[in-house]
């Protein structure tokens, strides 16, 4: 089961990058939106975004939602960057949770399981 999140997460990725190309107008948007990396690349994927719920992160988070709610897929889809030292408070997603680390390491636990550091893998 896990490989199989590992996989879709990768394709997934792949297709956001697959879909880079566009005009001009839409170039000098996703310029706007770069993010330097702790090792001077350019992550371009996603926006920064706004401020995420202080109740339920600590230190500075941003959050960029990539699909809106609803009650039939209820999966949560988002980007979140996490400023050094910043964390998340102990939570659960009911209906699933991908994570995709672009630059950067963090610590996940699945409920039973002991606690994974993730960080970016070059592929």
């Amino acid at each position: 089961m896990k490989l199989i999140q590992i996989i879709t997460a990768v394709v997934c990725g792949f297709s956001l990058l697959a879909c880079n190309e566009g005009d001009k107008e839409q170039q000098d948007i996703t310029k706007k939106n770069r993010t330097e990396t702790t090792n001077g690349q350019v992550a371009e994927i996603f926006p920064q975004g706004v401020p995420a719920p202080t109740e339920n992160f600590t230190g500075t988070v941003w959050n960029t939602s990539l699909v809106a709610d609803d009650s039939v897929y209820t999966t949560v889809a988002g980007n979140l960057l996490f400023e050094a030292r910043a964390s998340t408070n102990w939570h659960s997603h009911p209906a699933g949770q991908i994570l995709i680390v672009v630059d950067g390491e963090g610590r996940h636990q699945i409920e039973g399981q002991p606690i994974e550091i993730i960080k970016k893998v070059m592929l």
